[in-house]
């Protein structure tokens, strides 16, 4: 799964994840779109609890086609409220939120950015509200 999500991060517009170490499910999931206008799901989890026995401890989903709409506000996202604006590291215990990726030959790298990770969660799909 590793070498997979490395050949899908060579083309990533996005990436957005999560890593817990205290949780039900210890380890880190997050959400790749592509600058094919692609979205993956992947998590990759160290402990699993036996309650949890229908999940996978890998798993990467297939390719989900994003609408131009979603992807265009990805993009307004990232010029708006990514690029050239100041971001400062929290610190939160035992969870770490990212938002990475490239966008006109501009790497981001974002960390614990919450609220933000949140809009993009919610936009691709998520349950924040």
């Amino acid at each position: 799964m590793n070498e997979k999500l490395e050949k899908l991060r060579e083309k990533r517009l996005i990436e957005i994840s999560v890593w817990a170490g205290l949780s039900p499910t210890p380890g880190v999931n997050g959400i790749i779109v592509t600058t094919d206008k692609k979205q993956y799901y992947y998590h990759s989890y160290r402990i699993m609890n036996p309650d949890y026995n229908k999940i996978p401890e890998k798993y990467l989903s297939g390719a989900i086609d994003i609408d131009d709409n979603t992807y265009n506000e990805l993009i307004n996202i990232i010029e708006n409220d990514i690029l050239d604006s100041k971001h400062k590291y929290q610190m939160i215990m035992d969870i770490d939120f990212f938002i990475e990726g490239s966008y006109n030959n501009k790497n981001f790298k974002l960390e614990n950015e919450t609220e933000l990770y949140r809009k993009i969660h919610k936009l691709l799909g998520g349950k924040y509200e």
